[in-house]
């Protein structure tokens, strides 16, 4: 009898199995990596901009009011100009929707103060930053204010919110309390 030197067909096919088996558990894994790595940027970058914040406050004497007639992203040109280039080299956005306008898909900035006219300053003491996040900690949704107040504006929503709307989960940054 001749021995055989090569796999059998069942062979193949059970390594095949498993090779695919593998591969499936390492991408899942990885894509909860990716998303806990956006969700700590979302954090990082809020934290960033609430320093900027704070030394543009020490400057001035007040935060940056924020424009009712115009989006309150960070993307917005008004608060964008009263923090890049000097308290800020650019301005952080949403890692994964670094260009949309939506409030539910990029940072979002209120305050306690807002103007028609972001050419007219107006004294602002308290501001909130919000940033969407994919997977939330019960630590990121305990700091969501409950309710909107003057003192203390909540995330906006409306038509500004893309489509779908997902109930979104946030971390929030900021000394609106």
């Amino acid at each position: 009898m001749k021995s055989r030197k090569a796999f059998t067909l069942i062979e193949l096919l059970v390594v095949i199995a498993v090779i695919g088996i593998l591969s499936a558990v390492v991408a899942i894994s990885t894509n909860g990596a990716k998303i806990k790595a956006r969700d700590a940027q979302r954090k990082g970058d809020l934290l960033k901009i609430a320093s900027a914040l704070e030394i543009y406050r020490t400057d001035n004497k007040s935060y940056p009011s924020y424009s009712t007639t115009a989006k309150q992203t960070v993307l917005n040109l008004a608060l964008t100009n009263s923090l890049v280039p000097t308290y800020l080299p650019t301005m952080p956005t949403d890692p994964q929707n670094s260009s949309s306008v939506y409030y539910d898909q990029q940072y979002v900035y209120t305050s306690d103060s807002t103007t028609a006219n972001p050419a007219v300053p107006v004294k602002s003491t308290k501001f909130s930053l919000y940033a969407v996040l994919e997977r939330p900690s019960s630590a990121d949704t305990a700091t969501v204010p409950v309710q909107a107040t003057t003192l203390c504006p909540k995330f906006p929503s409306g038509n500004q919110v893309s489509s779908p709307v997902k109930s979104p989960s946030y971390a929030v940054v900021g000394n609106c309390k």
